[in-house]
């Protein structure tokens, strides 16, 4: 079985490093992105299975690109990674296209079995 074609985008390096390493054995990793905000360019050319993107926030603008996303391949499995449980960040993430939420803080078991679920939960 071929492994899910996975994009992966978040503003730090070394912690898309991290991501790359934890989730490489299971999941494709056909791009990493520093710049969140082109996430939905990558997501119409790639066509990606599974998108791992930070969240940190509320904020329109990244509420606008989980919508983007949404339109272009809403059969894609999408999971939030953000540094803190924020209520409206929850509320905002699941009336769209969001299979879960993680907490950036989550040991590497917890990220690969968090994605692993997801993923397996929206095939």
């Amino acid at each position: 079985m071929a492994k899910p074609r996975t994009l992966l985008a978040h503003s730090d390096r070394a912690f898309l490093d991290r991501l790359a390493r934890v989730l490489s054995p299971e999941f494709e990793i056909i791009s990493t992105l520093h710049d969140v905000e082109l996430l939905p360019r990558y997501v119409r050319r790639m066509r990606p299975d599974l998108i791992v993107q930070s969240f940190a926030d509320s904020s329109s603008a990244g509420s606008e690109i989980i919508e983007k996303i949404a339109q272009i391949a809403s059969d894609t499995c999408v999971v939030l990674v953000t540094p803190t449980v924020d209520d409206r960040v929850i509320a905002n993430a699941f009336g769209r296209t969001v299979s879960a939420v993680i907490l950036q803080s989550a040991s590497d078991q917890e990220f690969l079995e968090g994605i692993r679920a997801a993923y397996t939960r929206r095939k």
